[in-house]
């Protein structure tokens, strides 16, 4: 059982929310849904599909039947049945994933960058001259040009190193981010679903 971002996406919305805890405490319609949280059926629709998509309501349609019933799924059901160090996990796997990607898309663009600057400075700094340009001779021109590279090439490098450690730490602040964001939204859906785990629970300790 994975809380993906497509599920984060999903439990992002607070009247998505309040439909997956409605559907929990008992299965339940597009048209009784519509009216209990006094929401068109079009909207209803809409956000029942964004739940099936994320896996956390299923459709039960049965031939000979009009309506649809939508019951909670498996993860769902984990989510608000103790089972969320499982759930985090899988969040912080999700995240640290995407976090190791950014950082090797930047390692890419930051050598990417360097290397055109350094092939530019070198094209720049060309022996190849005008004609007539008899005063240097082959040695000293051949000197002067390596020291221009040199020179160049320090200059590129210092540029790029510049230009890489902001990237880095744009990289480093979207991550921080994306991990704040998971985190905010897994801890109000938690929130908003663990009273209906509380309430199943004193009605099981009642019938013992």
């Amino acid at each position: 059982m994975e809380l993906d971002f497509k599920s984060i996406r999903a439990l992002s919305s607070p009247t998505r929310l309040k439909i997956l805890k409605s559907i929990l405490d008992s299965d339940s319609t597009t048209t009784k849904l519509s009216d209990e949280l006094g929401k068109s059926k079009s909207t209803i629709s809409s956000h029942l599909k964004d739940l099936n998509e994320a896996d956390l309501v299923e459709k039960d349609e049965k031939e000979g039947r009009r309506r649809v019933v939508y019951r909670p799924t498996r993860k769902a059901e984990a989510i608000v049945k103790g089972k969320e160090r499982k759930v985090k996990f899988s969040v912080a796997s999700s995240v640290f994933s995407a976090f190791i990607g950014t950082f090797l898309i930047w390692k890419d663009l930051t050598r990417e960058k360097a290397s055109t600057a350094l092939q530019t400075a070198k094209d720049t700094v060309s022996p190849e001259g005008p004609e007539g340009m008899e005063a240097f001779t082959m040695e000293s021109a051949g000197n002067a040009t390596r020291e221009a590279v040199n020179n160049t090439t320090q200059n590129v490098a210092d540029t790029a190193q510049a230009a890489g450690i902001e990237q880095f730490f744009l990289f480093l602040g979207l991550g921080l981010l994306m991990i704040s964001a998971s985190t905010l939204i897994y801890g109000l859906a938690i929130k908003h679903l663990g009273s209906r785990a509380v309430e199943q629970e004193g009605r099981e300790a009642e019938v013992m």
